[in-house]
């Protein structure tokens, strides 16, 4: 199968990968590793496209796209559908697995890295003996786990991380994906357990977190590299059906933390 990789970043390589490990022809497009390559050139005869940029460039990219080719979506920085409602075929794909983790076979619970799927071409691609693919039909569910669990990754960074704190964070993930129109045991595949890696290893997400905490509030403070969480907060206003539940404290004083750094 010929595929199509957007964003040649560490998670977009080590997908390219797995492609390729499993028989598939891969292409990369992205402008600043691959500055010469255009999209063009790349898309010719693709069979599936594969978002794996960081959620910003969403914008310049995804109208670029056929809409009838099969988009899986692999970014962690979406809470809506809406920008890929045009794709005939569309669907999510998220779980708990590092670039460096998946390359070096080392997952971080057990002895496989289990992803979530809402499509069964996902399966294909990227199933191997160490990578196990679990099905769902909650597309909505994948992405809104996915960029909540980057907020919640500053978060952990900005207070006290504490069972407490994580009990709180469940309580809120669960209301708000069903507030939502999502699955609220989405959370358990691809939710909770890539925040609770996300805090182990020391995120970017994280690690903005603990320099807020280390600055005082409204203090202006820049990401370091992408900031997936940031990305999300800068991109709630375009996404005015998603909705938080007035119980969620921690979301809630999360992003105005996150606004208040970065000036949005």
């Amino acid at each position: 199968m010929n595929i199509t990789i957007l964003g040649a970043g560490d998670f977009g390589k080590v997908l390219g990968d797995i492609a390729e490990y499993n028989g598939h022809k891969v292409k990369f497009y992205d402008p600043y590793k691959f500055p010469k390559v255009t999209l063009e050139e790349t898309l010719q005869d693709s069979e599936v496209n594969i978002f794996a940029a960081p959620s910003s460039a969403a914008n310049d990219i995804l109208p670029k796209l056929p809409t009838d080719i099969p988009l899986i979506c692999t970014s962690k920085g979406f809470v809506s559908k809406k920008p890929f409602e045009k794709f005939k075929d569309f669907s999510a794909f998220a779980g708990a697995g590092m670039a460096d983790q998946i390359e070096a076979k080392n997952p971080p619970y057990g002895d496989k890295f289990i992803f979530t799927a809402s499509s069964e071409i996902s399966e294909y691609i990227f199933t191997t003996e160490n990578i196990q693919i679990e099905y769902t039909d909650d597309t909505l569910g994948i992405l809104i786990c996915g960029a909540l669990k980057n907020i919640y990754a500053i978060a952990c960074g900005v207070y006290n991380f504490d069972r407490n704190l994580l009990q709180q964070i469940h309580t809120e993930w669960r209301e708000t994906l069903k507030l939502n129109g999502a699955s609220d045991l989405t959370e358990f595949s691809c939710g909770m357990p890539d925040l609770l890696m996300s805090v182990a290893y020391n995120s970017r997400n994280t690690e903005y977190g603990r320099t807020l905490a280390e600055v005082p509030q409204k203090t202006t403070v820049e990401p370091v590299g992408t900031v997936e969480g940031v990305n999300v907060v800068n991109s709630l206003t375009s996404y005015p059906e998603f909705e938080i539940p007035a119980t969620s404290k921690i979301l809630k004083t999360t992003i105005e933390r996150v606004k208040d750094a970065t000036k949005l």
